[in-house]
């Protein structure tokens, strides 16, 4: 691809770090200018770290979890399905939810997530889940690649 340079984008210090990357990322994925952190560390949460709305909308409430892994800690079945199961208590109910995390993307993972598409629940909580590398992939989430619709 002509004018295209690759750029490794650094992995976040600590929690924080990564939740304020992840605001300005989603901002610009959902087009909505207030997505904001939902509470404080160590406050509960329901399963959800930032919230926004798609394309302003009131109506499609989007939730995202952020999970920072350092060295070669990696993201849970464990982890995945502790969060979902808390973000189906977010109340209002979300349309959207994203597990972004900087481990290496996962296949069984990222099965397992879908599969918690197919579980039968209240239509008005419709939930999506993708593990997210975040210091690798940024530049293709505009794609929908990564994220997708």
């Amino acid at each position: 691809m002509v004018g295209y340079r690759p750029t490794q984008i650094r992995k976040p210090a600590d929690e924080t770090e990564f939740e304020k990357n992840c605001v300005v990322l989603f901002k610009e994925l959902l087009n909505d200018p207030n997505v904001s952190r939902v509470g404080t560390r160590g406050q509960g949460q329901d399963g959800v770290d930032i919230k926004g709305h798609r394309d302003r909308d009131p109506n499609q409430l989007v939730g995202i979890q952020c999970k920072l892994k350092v060295g070669n800690s990696k993201l849970t079945k464990r982890e995945v399905d502790e969060e979902v199961k808390k973000a189906l208590t977010f109340n209002p109910p979300l349309n959207e939810y994203f597990i972004v995390t900087t481990s290496k993307n996962d296949t069984k993972l990222q099965q397992r997530a879908l599969g918690h598409l197919e579980k039968p629940r209240n239509p008005e909580r419709v939930l999506i889940h993708l593990p997210l590398l975040i210091c690798a992939e940024a530049g293709n989430a505009r794609t929908g690649g990564v994220l997708g619709h």
